[in-house]
């Protein structure tokens, strides 16, 4: 999808992976956000936005080229199956550091809670990520939890966050597989974010079995962006590195 931008109007265009194009609208827009669908590669959700942040989703159809608007509580959503999207509900003063995970579905027009206090969320494919902080038991230890189908606990892990004066870091990390592994980027030890110098680990931790195993050490809090397959991600603020996961090697792409 190719988003262009004038004054108070948005182009959208997508086009396929020869450069056809396959549809191209004009939206009303300061700025636009879309989520496909990963379960159906036809459909995806558009958010745009006013100059003062009220916004208006749609749902694109590219089977018939049809968009139409609809209501969705928040503009920042992810899909956890054909038709639910999944969201946080924050509160409007935008104090809490924490909100509610919600799910809504497009065919039943319905939001239920499914899980209280997430600090952060994200998903690929069928398998939902949630990061959670007990304030009051560890403020410095994150829990992550999985759950494929939306609300089927699948495992958890507990580790380091470091503390912002805005909340909490939760290190650069990504889902492989299609969400069947989590490979993250682990502190050694708890502290401040902006007087850390304890350096991260690379671990991988495979929801099937549960294992967990450390890949690489004395690692930068930087992005990762792995192959489906798992087997080499970019890594880097310019991705100017390749980590070969099989072989334990960092290998330079710029010298």
């Amino acid at each position: 999808m190719i988003h262009s931008a004038a004054s108070e109007e948005g182009l959208l265009t997508v086009i396929d992976l020869t450069g056809k194009e396959l549809y191209s609208t004009s939206i009303q827009s300061y700025e636009l956000t879309f989520e496909w669908n990963p379960f159906d590669e036809n459909l995806l959700v558009v958010s745009a936005f006013t100059e003062d942040w009220d916004f208006s989703s749609y749902l694109l159809d590219l089977r018939d080229n049809n968009l139409k608007e609809i209501k969705l509580p928040e503009p920042f959503v992810r899909w956890i199956s054909e038709d639910v999207l999944v969201y946080q509900k924050w509160d409007e003063d935008g104090i809490s550091l924490d909100a509610p995970l919600r799910t809504f579905s497009l065919k039943e027009n319905k939001t239920e809670t499914l899980l209280e206090d997430v600090y952060q969320f994200d998903s690929q494919g069928p398998y939902l990520m949630t990061v959670k902080v007990d304030e009051e038991e560890n403020e410095e230890s994150g829990l992550y939890a999985f759950f494929r189908n939306g609300d089927k606990s699948v495992g958890s892990i507990e580790a380091p966050l470091l503390t912002s004066f805005s909340g909490w870091v939760v290190p650069f990390y990504d889902l492989m597989d299609n969400g069947k592994n989590f490979i993250y980027l682990r502190a050694t030890e708890q502290g401040e974010a902006d007087l850390y110098d304890g350096g991260f680990d690379l671990l991988r931790y495979h929801l099937d079995s549960g294992n967990e195993e450390v890949i690489f050490t004395e690692m930068a809090n930087e992005p990762l962006s792995c192959s489906p397959s798992g087997e080499m991600c970019l890594y880097g603020f310019q991705f100017d590195k390749v980590l070969n996961i099989e072989t334990n090697e960092i290998i330079d792409l710029v010298h």
